[in-house]
């Protein structure tokens, strides 16, 4: 089975520039062997991406994949894990320089036979 693929929106700074609902959500996982969304960050110009997630059935374990060095420097830092609960939505804010696979990805795993959405922003660099 294919990744998920989820295209970012990207923010620009003073400006409400996105109109979603939580029910919105993003891409959804279903239950399959490869559970992966692939988040397409590639040449983008933020240095932070904000991640949602909208947990559907149960608990859901999340696991956002360290990245590839090159061209991620923080990678080692490692994998970051949340859980989800069902009907609960969660934001959180990773680094490009820790997540970022050399593909131009951001990957997230939900473990098989669990389902739950994911959205992603880009957020616009602070200068």
């Amino acid at each position: 089975m294919a990744d998920i693929a989820v295209s970012p929106v990207t923010l620009v700074s003073g400006v409400a520039s996105v109109n979603t609902t939580d029910a919105a959500g993003g891409a959804s996982i279903a239950a399959a062997a490869t559970n992966v969304w692939a988040i397409a960050i590639g040449g983008v110009s933020g240095d932070h991406v904000l991640l949602k997630f909208l947990g559907v059935a149960g608990t859901t374990t999340i696991t956002i994949l360290a990245g590839a060095r090159p061209p991620s420097q923080r990678a080692g830092l490692g994998n970051l894990t949340l859980a989800v609960a069902s009907g609960e939505v969660k934001y959180i804010v990773v680094e490009t320089a820790r997540f970022l696979q050399a593909n131009g990805t951001i990957r997230a795993s939900v473990n098989a036979g669990d389902t739950t959405r994911c959205a992603a922003f880009i957020l616009p660099k602070v200068h």
